[in-house]
């Protein structure tokens, strides 16, 4: 809790600094309304995914398991048309103070929410290459071992409650390992760019709420757009 509201102090005075603490240029109705069309176009279940975050992320790695042609390749253009449907307001409309400030978010739901977000971005952007290269193992990872990964979220999630001397930047290093883990031992631990995707995907998740810690997966250069 006193993590939560150092957090949304922060938030408040970054803010107020810009000119007020509802100085957004995301119209929220219009934010609402492409984010409905998002959710419709997945036959996604949860209404308002910014306050059921978990169960969001849930349904959108489901697409992960489906492959390329029955669900990835879906998935990524309709966050690709979110996207587009926002045109230059994401930013700000995908920003935690928004969800915080506009009273759609709690702080935490905020972060988990815009955590999912940013995860598609490395999965339809950096990482569609190397998905797409392994798609039969990445898939069957994604299907086969939906019970690893959620324990890899559960331990982290305890760590971060637990607190203690740099917990998140701990937690956020072994919830990378864990999903580098998950690819490697399904897939091969000699696949390079399979362990990366893993590391990266979970690396990504983690560094949406604690940006500052320093721990890196290993540097691919590969290609991939929406």
């Amino acid at each position: 809790m006193a993590r939560a509201l150092l957090i949304l102090a922060a938030l408040v005075v970054g803010c107020a600094a810009q000119g007020g603490p509802f100085n957004f240029t995301c119209n929220t109705d219009k934010f609402t309304q492409c984010l409905s069309t998002f959710t419709t176009n997945l036959s996604l279940t949860t209404p308002t995914p910014y306050k059921n975050s978990r169960v969001f992320r849930a349904e959108i790695e489901n697409y992960y398991a489906k492959g390329s042609t029955n669900g990835f390749l879906t998935l990524c253009r309709a966050f690709r048309q979110f996207k587009e449907c926002l045109n230059f307001d994401y930013p700000e409309c995908m920003s935690v103070s928004h969800l915080v400030l506009s009273g759609l978010s709690t702080v935490q739901q905020a972060y988990d929410f815009v955590s999912v977000f940013n995860q598609q971005h490395f999965a339809c952007g950096a990482g569609l290459g190397v998905y797409l290269q392994n798609e039969n193992c990445l898939a069957g990872t994604w299907q086969d071992h939906r019970q690893h990964f959620n324990t890899c979220y559960e331990r982290y999630f305890a760590q971060i409650d637990a607190g203690g001397n740099g917990a998140p930047c701990v937690a956020g290093r072994e919830f990378s390992e864990c999903f580098e883990y998950e690819f490697g031992h399904s897939c091969s631990t000699t696949r390079a760019d399979v362990m990366w995707w893993g590391c990266e995907y979970g690396r990504t998740f983690s560094a949406t709420q604690y940006p500052q810690c320093t721990y890196k997966c290993t540097t691919m250069n590969v290609g991939g757009g929406i």
